[in-house]
C-alpha cells in the first residue's frame, strides 16, 4: 500500500508541474507578443510610418496631450504624429523593459525606458541657455513610459498610457538628465 501512495503522489506532482510549465509558456508567449507590439510601435515611429504607428492603437485609445489640457484620441493621432515628426528624426532607439503585467481578461500594463538618438531636422532655434540648435545636431533623449494595451482579434493594441518626462540634451540646452 505504501508504494501505490508514493506512485500516486509522483504522478500528481508530474501532472501539476506540466500544468505549471504550460501556464508559464502561455505567459511567456503573451509577454513576448506584448513586447513585440511595443517594439513595432517604436519602429513605426522611428521609420516615420504614420499608418503603421496609428494602426497599433485601439479605436478607443486616449492619452493626455503634451501641450493641451485635454485628452488626445485616435482621430488626433495623425496631426500628433506629423507635428512631432517635422523637427526630429530618430536615428536609433533602445527599449528596456522594467515591468509588465498581463491580466487574464486580455489587458496589459507595460512599463519601460526608451533611450533614443535623435537628429534635429527642423529650423534652427535658440535654447533657453542661448545655445543654437541647428539642423543635423544630434542628441540623446531618455524617457520613461507606461502603456496600457488590450488584446483584440489576436493583436495587442494601445488603449492608453503616458510618458513620464522627456530628457533631451541638445548642446547647451539645459541640464543633462539625471540617471
Amino acid at each position: 500500500m505504501k508504494y501505490p501512495c508514493i506512485l500516486l503522489f509522483i504522478v500528481f506532482i508530474f501532472i501539476r508541474s506540466v500544468g505549471v510549465a504550460q501556464n508559464d509558456s502561455v505567459l511567456t508567449n503573451q509577454n513576448d507578443s506584448v513586447w513585440a507590439a511595443v517594439h513595432d510601435r517604436w519602429t513605426a515611429w522611428s521609420e516615420v510610418d504614420a499608418e503603421g504607428f496609428i494602426g497599433q492603437h485601439h479605436p478607443e485609445w486616449k492619452r493626455w496631450g503634451f501641450s493641451s489640457s485635454g485628452l488626445l484620441e485616435v482621430k488626433d493621432l495623425r496631426n500628433f504624429f506629423d507635428e512631432w515628426q517635422k523637427d526630429e528624426r530618430y536615428v536609433s532607439f533602445e527599449l528596456s523593459l522594467i515591468d509588465m503585467e498581463v491580466f487574464d481578461n486580455g489587458f496589459c500594463a507595460v512599463h519601460y525606458l526608451v533611450e533614443a538618438r535623435v537628429e534635429w531636422i527642423g529650423e534652427p532655434f535658440t535654447a533657453s541657455t542661448g545655445a543654437i540648435v541647428k539642423k543635423g545636431d544630434q542628441t540623446t533623449i531618455r524617457t520613461r513610459w507606461s502603456d496600457f494595451l488590450v488584446r483584440e482579434q489576436g493583436r495587442w493594441l494601445y488603449v492608453g498610457g503616458y510618458r513620464d518626462g522627456n530628457c533631451a540634451i541638445w548642446p547647451g540646452y539645459g541640464k543633462p538628465c539625471k540617471e
